[in-house]
């Protein structure tokens, strides 16, 4: 059984084509015991998968031993941790989205729905953990060699609310996109000339503003993650 056919029988009410609003999934214990083993295997390759390559490649050509016992320790608290956040996405997060998703546009006008659709944007994007990378990287920018890009990190709050409206709008663009039956090929075709010329311009202005235009590109790489896709 699949984890997507699990996740139905455990969560029948948003997966079912008659579920009624309201109703409470019927949850099996051995079932969630076995999609969990499931997940284990497959955040456990993929982790340990990736840590082995990152020790083979600096082993090799850095001279570097960067496992450790207790980096393994951290890596098997990541893989579990990884395990239960893939399960409470799919049976609570995702069954939840599906309702609203179902309900909202029929009982409420367009304008609601869109105002929806661009503040449930900006809180996910907010919430998602991956967001916080950019703290972290915040603390390796120094302001002597990147004043600006120090300067913008140095407000990670006010960071993640501009970047929340913008994935917000990108939101309500998508919603009328699949409105008006508009296929994401030509949408995509056309915004990445924009985005590559602004980037090239950006960088040839010269001063701070290249590391400003890496920011950007990493900001949208970490606003794809486990709340904001589901």
């Amino acid at each position: 059984m699949s984890p997507s056919r699990a996740a139905c029988t455990l969560a029948a009410g948003p997966c079912g084509a008659d579920g009624e609003e309201g109703d409470a999934p019927e949850i099996d214990a051995s079932l969630l015991f076995w999609e969990f083993q499931e997940e284990l295997k497959a955040k456990g390759l993929s982790v340990f998968g990736l840590a082995l390559c990152m020790y083979l490649y600096a082993l090799a050509f850095l001279h570097l031993v960067l496992l450790t016992w207790q980096r393994c320790l951290y890596l098997a608290v990541a893989v579990i941790g990884l395990a239960l956040l893939a399960l409470g996405i799919r049976h609570g997060l995702m069954p939840l989205g599906e309702l609203v998703g179902a309900r909202l546009p029929v009982r409420c006008s367009r304008p609601v729905v869109m105002a929806s659709v661009f503040t449930l944007g900006v809180l996910c994007t907010i919430s998602e953990p991956a967001i916080s990378a950019l703290q972290t990287a915040g603390r390796n920018v120094t302001a002597e060699r990147a004043p600006l890009l120090a300067l913008i990190l140095d407000y990670p709050a006010a960071l993640m609310i501009v970047v929340g409206l913008g994935v917000g709008c990108a939101a309500v663009f998508g919603a009328f996109r699949v409105l008006l039956g508009i296929k994401i090929r030509p949408c995509v075709g056309a915004l990445t000339p924009v985005c590559l010329c602004a980037t090239l311009a950006c960088v040839s202005l010269g001063g701070d503003l290249p590391a400003v235009t890496g920011l950007a590109w990493d900001c949208g790489a970490v606003t794809t993650g486990p709340v904001t896709v589901p």
